[in-house]
């Protein structure tokens, strides 16, 4: 389960980085917030999994 969150998530945060840096910057601006993106994305879900290891 915890890599399905992590993978959807920094999927998501990859395109949402493409999609937000192409909006600002054109393509450049797109391949420069992709890897920004997927980043937070993973960071996101890895904050979310300990948030829930804590309710257990």
């Amino acid at each position: 389960m915890h890599n399905i969150i992590t993978t959807i998530l920094s999927t998501l945060g990859l395109f949402l980085g493409v999609w937000v840096g192409y909006e600002l910057a054109g393509i450049l601006g797109a391949i420069t917030f992709a890897p920004v993106g997927a980043l937070v994305g993973f960071a996101v879900s890895v904050l979310h999994i300990r948030l829930l290891m804590f309710l257990d």
